[in-house]
């Protein structure tokens, strides 16, 4: 099968299949002797078009293949079996997984970001509504977030990390001090050449 059959997507992004249908034909090994392939009728149990884009659409959203299989009536083997023969819908399959993940991690971001909302009870009756939030999680995804994207950062904007900038800052008050220093001892130098010079006179 083609790849461009299942991976292609409509204006909406949504995984749409190209061709083929409740009556999809495929092609046999064909009349050899008279130079042309054989039509022969899709199987019964083949996976149609309209199933195969509901189970990528749904794969995408959710990252779950059981019930994305379970969306189209089929059994998750069968996508599994289609996904070993053709590479085109493995493929399609690892694009629509790879959708899903930043999906999820999109959500991730948010809820850790504006927290999840949690009913409030007293006595056995909702008072209210309030916002949870799991600093652990947002903790170790901004550790891991740093640790990946920090190099990147620095190469694109030049910018050096907080110990360079200290030591630079560090080494010039060293040299304004020491330029001061010498200053005043030229100061203090001049002013006693002063007044020696004033007591010969």
């Amino acid at each position: 099968m083609d790849r461009k059959r299942h991976a292609g997507r409509d204006a909406l992004g949504r995984f749409v299949a190209r061709g083929g249908g409740p009556t999809e034909l495929k092609r046999g090994r064909g009349n050899k002797a008279a130079g042309r392939p054989q039509i022969r009728a899709r199987h019964k149990r083949a996976l149609t078009a309209r199933q195969i884009e509901i189970f990528l659409t749904t794969l995408a959203q959710t990252c779950n293949v059981a019930l994305s299989a379970r969306r189209t009536g089929r059994q998750a083997r069968n996508f599994y079996d289609l996904r070993r023969r053709d590479p085109g819908f493995r493929a399609a399959w690892l694009e629509a997984l790879s959708a899903g993940y930043d999906y999820l991690e999109v959500e991730l971001l948010r809820r850790l970001r504006f927290g999840t909302p949690k009913d409030v009870f007293y006595q056995g009756r909702k008072t209210g509504t309030t916002r949870t939030f799991n600093d652990g999680a947002a903790l170790r995804l901004l550790h891991f977030h740093r640790k990946t994207v920090q190099p990147l950062r620095e190469a694109e904007s030049g910018r050096r990390d907080g110990a360079a900038i200290f030591d630079e800052l560090a080494a010039r008050l060293a040299e304004i001090k020491a330029e001061k220093a010498a200053k005043e001892a030229k100061e203090a130098k001049e002013a006693k050449e002063g007044e020696t010079g004033d007591g010969d006179c």
